[in-house]
């Protein structure tokens, strides 16, 4: 019996021997086939062998290549911006294994371009708890603060960050300086941000390896950045020359028309300053201040049968 018992044991090792050396080898060709449609950018045909490889490594019941595989095609999806398509297939990683990091990163990418926000934020703290080394991560949950204003808990990312020793990107220590711009009352504190700002520009100038796109839209950042400290400091002449050259990159950047405005009319000229006001109309017409500073232009403008009307505008839509 007991020979039997070993013979049946040997038997099964070799068989299991024999269709685990079929999965690797299925594995390697499919692999092979899907690089080499990658690097040709035929995404199509290389999604085509993705499936047929989780296909063939859910019929073989082999979970780790399965894994892999609908990670590179849940990658692929993210590539090709097919958001929701990538949450869905991430969903069926995790409902397999709770604990694949790669799962939690790439849907918690896919969230943020599809602006769903809560996702984004629960994804980051799952997998920083299985893994907390990934940079990216912590932007896209820092940005999404950012975006709601809740500029405490962009610089409780932002700690995080800096206590598990991530190298920041750009995206990073600009959402960070944003943030802190938000927060910082004293002038002090703004003279501080601004050298800090003027610092990263400088980097950004000198960094050979960033992409040319890159650049113009990190400059342009910083410059904006730069014009509404300057603002705030009431050095409305360097705040004017930053707002231009901003506008030189992006000739419809709002906020830079804005604050464009607001300096013009701190340096007295009143009328170049509600021609700007003027282009934004659309963008800020549920703003009280906006009211409020289109009266102020048109009062030093002399142009007072207009000036009344603009702080009861602003009154109106404060109490809506």
């Amino acid at each position: 019996a007991e020979t039997e018992l070993s013979l049946c044991l040997a038997l099964l090792e070799e068989k299991k021997a024999k269709q685990e050396k079929c999965a690797e080898e299925y594995s390697k060709v499919y692999q092979g086939l899907f690089d080499c449609e990658m690097a040709f950018e035929a995404f199509d045909k290389a999604e085509n062998t993705l499936k047929l490889a989780i296909d063939k490594m859910q019929k073989l019941r082999e979970f780790d290549e399965w894994k892999e595989f609908m990670r590179d095609l849940a990658q692929l999806k993210v590539k090709c911006q097919k958001y929701e398509e990538a949450v869905d297939i991430c969903d069926e990683l995790l409902r397999n294994d709770e604990e694949y990091f790669p799962a939690y990163v790439l849907r918690q990418k896919s969230c943020y371009h599809l602006d769903k926000g809560q996702q984004v934020i629960d994804d980051f703290y799952r997998a920083k708890d299985i893994y907390a080394g990934i940079e990216q991560m912590y932007f896209y949950a820092a940005d999404i603060f950012l975006r709601n204003g809740q500029n405490q808990d962009v610089m409780d990312i932002i700690n995080q960050a800096r206590e598990n020793n991530i190298d920041f990107s750009f995206d990073l220590r600009m959402t960070e300086l944003q943030a802190l711009r938000r927060l910082v009352n004293s002038e002090e504190e703004n003279e501080r941000l601004l050298q800090q700002i003027e610092q990263l520009y400088q980097e950004i100038q000198t960094d050979e390896e960033g992409s040319l796109e890159g650049q113009i839209y990190g400059i342009q950042a910083i410059l904006f950045e730069q014009g509404v400290l300057l603002q705030r400091l009431r050095r409305y002449e360097e705040a004017l020359g930053k707002y231009h050259q901003v506008l030189e990159i992006q000739d419809d950047h709002y906020a830079a028309i804005y604050g464009s405005a607001w300096c013009n009319y701190n340096l007295n000229q009143p009328q170049k300053a509600l021609e700007l006001y003027e282009k934004v109309s659309e963008i800020y017409e549920n703003s009280p201040g906006y009211y409020y500073e289109m009266g102020l232009c048109h009062d030093s403008a002399q142009l007072c049968g207009l000036a009344s009307c603009f702080p009861q505008q602003s009154c109106r839509i404060s109490l809506q």
